[in-house]
């Protein structure tokens, strides 16, 4: 599986080329295919989703539609490319989640195993014997961004995307280094939509035991 790290366009293509419709036609056309031969599966995650994975240019330049460049991605690790871009478009926007999520530290988590434990509360906050545990397993998670906050000044997504448009592209390159561990915990506004739109897609999301997890989620570090 390919590393997942915070990202964010450092090209604004599309806002000043005028090849951008042109790139966005090719990108269209090859798109199908581009999933296809990935078999629709997340390559940082490998979740496999026939109707809502999508394609992210690896390169982060959307007019490169060269097949290694378009790489296939779940709902939940493409926003790891994109952190707090696009904030004012409306949550059913592939990108449009920086308003409703947070910047949290949990190094103990990875970010795909995290993402795979949002995806399962996705589904169970659709499901009213499961809602309560599973929000209440978000809700711990979401508390980690006041280390954040304590350390940064600020768990908000588009605030770390500000930071890392001003980087040098040597910085830009090396930013694993000072973001390790920063994970992002998305809204259960956000999850139950997407668990709602996911049903049709995976038959469902079995968890072993909630309380388990939680257990797992809720133990304080020292």
């Amino acid at each position: 599986m390919l590393k997942l790290v915070f990202g964010v366009k450092r090209h604004a293509f599309r806002d000043n080329d005028p090849r951008a419709a042109l790139a966005d036609s090719e990108y269209k056309a090859k798109r199908p295919g581009a999933l296809k031969r990935q078999r629709h599966k997340c390559a940082h995650c490998d979740h496999v989703s026939l109707a809502h994975n999508q394609i992210h240019h690896a390169n982060d330049r959307h007019d490169d539609n060269s097949d290694e460049n378009l790489v296939c991605n779940c709902e939940l690790c493409h926003p790891y490319h994109h952190v707090g871009e696009l904030s004012q478009r409306s949550a059913s926007e592939s990108e449009g989640t920086g308003k409703q999520s947070l910047v949290a530290l949990i190094p103990e988590i990875t970010p795909q195993d995290l993402n795979n434990i949002q995806r399962a509360i996705a589904f169970a906050l659709n499901d009213p014997a499961e809602a309560p545990i599973a929000r209440k397993i978000l809700n711990k998670l979401a508390t980690r961004a006041s280390e954040v906050r304590a350390g940064w000044g600020t768990a908000a997504p588009a605030d770390f995307a500000l930071v890392m448009t001003k980087l040098t592209d040597e910085e830009y390159r090396n930013r694993e280094d000072n973001l390790e561990g920063l994970r992002l915990v998305f809204s259960p506004d956000l999850l139950k939509n997407f668990g709602a739109k996911w049903k049709d897609d995976v038959a469902s999301m079995p968890v072993a035991s909630w309380e388990k997890i939680a257990a797992s989620v809720f133990i304080d570090r020292k």
